[in-house]
C-alpha cells in the first residue's frame, strides 16, 4: 500500500481571523510593508504583520521579564506563530548549501483548557532557539545556518501540548557547492552504492562506508540545487515558509500496484532494471535475467537525481487526489532519501529508494529580519 504522511492545518484561517489579537507593528516596519503593497499580496501583507507583531512581543517580554501579558491563544495558533516567526527570523532557505544535518527535539507548553498563555509560547520560542543551536553546534562546516524548521504536535492532553521540532542546518566547507555540470550535479567520480550507507563504489565502500550512499547524495543534491527550480529571492524581497505544510513519503516498492505507474520512466518501454522508474527500484529475478546494479554509475546518479526532481516538483503536486498535496504549497526540503536493500544488503532481492519531501506555505516579504541563529 502507499506510504503517505500528511501534516496539514487550517490554522492560517484562524490566525488571520484574529483568534489572537496582536499589538500594532512599529511604525517603521509598517512603512516598509506599505511600500511593498504593489509587490506583496494582501495575504502576504497580513502574514507579515502578524509575524512582526508577535516578534515585537517576544522582544518586549525579553526586555521586561517580569511582565505578564495575560493573553492566550489556541494550541494551533501557538504552533503557527512559533513556526512562522522562527523560520522568518532564522531560516536561510534561499541559500545553497553542500551538506545538511537534520535532528529532532521536543518542547512542552502548559495548557489551561484549550488555551496556552502567550508568556509560555514566548518562553518556548527561546527554548526552540536553544535546542536548535545544539544541532547547529554539532554540524560540521565553515559556513552554516538554519535551513528550515518544521513542527508537529505529537501529544495534546488536558494540561500540556508536546511539539516535535525537526531542524535542518545547512553547511558549506572551504568552498561553496559546485555548479551543475552538463548532465546534472554528478561527475565521473560520483559512483555510489545504492543505499544502506554502503559508501561509494570503491572496495568496502571507501571512507564513506556507514556514512553516505547514492540515496543520501541524491538527497543532498536535491536540496543544494533547489534554487534552480524555485526562486526564493529577488530585488527587494525574499521568501519564507510557514504552516500549513505537508510531508510525503513515496517509493516504488511500497506503492507497487497503486501509484507505481506514475513513477515509470516514460522513455523506457521494457522492465529490465535499467532506469525503469524515476526513483531507484530494481528487483532480482535471475530466471528472467534481472540483476541488481548495486553500484550506481555517475550517469545513473544524474538520471535518478532528475527523476527525484520530477517526482517532487511535478508528479506529487500534479496528482492531488493521490498524494494530497495542495497546489498552493511549495516544495521546501527533501527530508530524507533512504536506500534500502531487502535480504542480503550486498546482494539484495530488491533495491529501492524511499523519498520523503516536505511542502510548506510560501510567503513573500520585503523586510529582512533574517539573522544567524548563532548571533
Amino acid at each position: 500500500m502507499k506510504k503517505i504522511t500528511i501534516v496539514l492545518t487550517t490554522l492560517l484561517l484562524a490566525v488571520s481571523a484574529g483568534i489572537f489579537t496582536l499589538h500594532s507593528c512599529k511604525k517603521d516596519q509598517l512603512d516598509k510593508i506599505n511600500k511593498a503593497e504593489n509587490q506583496l499580496s494582501a495575504t502576504d501583507l497580513k502574514i507579515n504583520r502578524l509575524i512582526l507583531d508577535f516578534k515585537q512581543k517576544v522582544r518586549y517580554m525579553k526586555e521586561n521579564p517580569d511582565f505578564k501579558s495575560g493573553e492566550t491563544m489556541s494550541v494551533d495558533s501557538a504552533k503557527w506563530y512559533l513556526d512562522a516567526a522562527f523560520n522568518f527570523t532564522y531560516a536561510f532557505t534561499t541559500e545553497s548549501f553542500a551538506s545538511f544535518n537534520t535532528d529532532t527535539f521536543s518542547i512542552v507548553i502548559s495548557k489551561t483548557g484549550d488555551l496556552v498563555d502567550l508568556d509560555d509560547v514566548i518562553s518556548a520560542f527561546y527554548e526552540l532557539k536553544d535546542n536548535t543551536l545544539i544541532i547547529y553546534n554539532a554540524t560540521e562546516g565553515e559556513e552554516k545556518e538554519l535551513y528550515v524548521s518544521n513542527m508537529e504536535i505529537v501529544s495534546n492532553t488536558l494540561d500540556k501540548v508536546v511539539i516535535k521540532i525537526t531542524a535542518t542546518i545547512g553547511a558549506n566547507n572551504n568552498t561553496p557547492p559546485p555548479g551543475f555540470i552538463q548532465w546534472g550535479p554528478f561527475g565521473d567520480e560520483d559512483e555510489w552504492m545504492y543505499g544502506e550507507k554502503l559508501g561509494d563504489c570503491s572496495a568496502g565502500g571507501g571512507m564513506w562506508w556507514g556514512v553516505k550512499d547514492a540515496a543520501t547524495e541524491i538527497k543532498d543534491a536535491t536540496n543544494t540545487y533547489r534554487y534552480k527550480y524555485i526562486q526564493d529571492e529577488g530585488l527587494g524581497w525574499y521568501a519564507y515558509y510557514t504552516e500549513p505544510s505537508a510531508v510525503i513519503t513515496i517509493d516504488v516498492k511500497i506503492g507497487m500496484g497503486i501509484y507505481s505507474d506514475l513513477l515509470l520512466n516514460p522513455n523506457d518501454s521494457e522492465i529490465d532494471n535499467y532506469r525503469d522508474y524515476l526513483l531507484l527500484y530494481q528487483k532480482k529475478d535471475i530466471p528472467n535475467g534481472l540483476l541488481i546494479e548495486t553500484c550506481i554509475p555517475w550517469e545513473d546518479m544524474n538520471f535518478y537525481y532528475h527523476g527525484t526532481r520530477k517526482v517532487i516538483y511535478e508528479i506529487i503536486q500534479e496528482n492531488h487526489d493521490v498524494f494530497g498535496v495542495s497546489a498552493n504549497l511549495t516544495f521546501c526540503y527533501c527530508n530524507e532519501i533512504v536506500g534500502k536493500g531487502d535480504g542480503n544488503i550486498y546482494d539484495p532481492d530488491f533495491a529501492y529508494h524511499i523519498v520523503t519531501a516536505m511542502y510548506k506555505t510560501r510567503h513573500i516579504s520585503d523586510i529582512t529580519e533574517r539573522t544567524s541563529i548563532n548571533e
